[in-house]
């Protein structure tokens, strides 16, 4: 038994008991949609399933959902509360993109992974819980939350991926675990708030443009083990006073320090010199 778009009502929903499954695009524009009520028997919320219900507020999650697809509440501006239930493992790509009224996400133990763009553009963010089984947070998953405050990215993350936190101007503090190998590219791109960050020992990799405008960051260490500091990673930087370079570090690239203060690009200059 599944619930498609044919079924959409005007304004509040009760889908019956029996359903398993919200078909792709089921309520897909459906905007007078105020309210739904979700069955005990479901189990999965296809791609685009509610995407464009502007008008949807909030939203439980029934404790039989295992899934959460890819763009399931893409720009539902309206939602400003979500329980997702411990049995969602997944949360799809896009799956609240654009959700700017909703201000705070608490993911349940059972999210292994947070897809690309999960929460892309969810400008009232103000509060995320990440627990400790995620592996797995894809890029621009929390793209331009502009006022998220502060992250603690659990154990067992690995990759922080391109563009993750990339425009959240109003993130002052985060922190990474000894698991992180990766930063990706832009990954802290324009996190003009942020002030300070301690970069692991396990690190490995900075991409390019990681900490590209974040204009209050005052210092940073960067860990043995790191090869190479890619091209614009800290540009513009401009109130950072202090960098520790290690000696594992072979290359530094093109304008990575580019519109730093004068002392830190002449610290720059010298390690080239002496690097060749």
């Amino acid at each position: 038994m599944k619930f498609t778009k044919e079924d959409c009502m005007p304004r509040n929903v009760i889908v019956p008991e029996g359903v398993t499954e919200i078909g792709y695009g089921a309520f897909e524009e459906c905007s007078p949609l105020t309210s739904v009520t979700l069955p005990s028997t479901l189990k999965i919320i296809d791609n685009f399933a509610f995407a464009g219900c502007r008008s949807l507020e909030a939203l439980t999650i029934p404790e039989s959902v295992t899934t959460i697809g890819n763009y399931a509440f893409n720009e539902c501006s309206g939602l400003t509360e979500i329980t997702i239930p411990e049995s969602v493992t997944t949360i799809g790509d896009g799956a609240f993109n654009r959700c700017s009224g909703l201000t705070e996400i608490k993911i349940p133990e059972s999210v292994t992974t947070i897809g690309s763009g999960a929460f892309y553009g969810c400008k009232e963010l103000k509060s995320v819980t990440i627990p400790e089984g995620v592996k797995i947070i894809d890029q621009k998953a929390f793209y331009g939350c502009e006022k998220l405050k502060g992250v603690t990215i659990p154990e067992g993350v690995t990759t922080i991926g391109n563009d993750t936190f990339a425009w959240c101007s109003g993130l002052t503090e985060i922190t990474i675990p000894e698991s992180v190998t990766t930063i990706g590219d832009g990954a802290f791109n324009r996190c003009s708030g942020l002030t300070e960050i301690t970069i692991p020992e396990s690190v490995t990799t900075i991409g390019r443009f990681s900490f590209n405008e974040c204009s209050s960051l005052k210092s940073i260490t960067i860990p043995e083990g790191v090869t190479t500091i890619g091209n614009d990673t800290f540009a513009w930087c401009s109130g950072l006073t202090e960098i520790t370079i290690p000696e594992s570090v072979t290359t530094i690239g093109n304008d990575a320090f580019y519109g730093c203060p004068d002392h830190i690009k002449e610290k720059i200059k010298d390690w080239k010199r002496l690097n060749g």
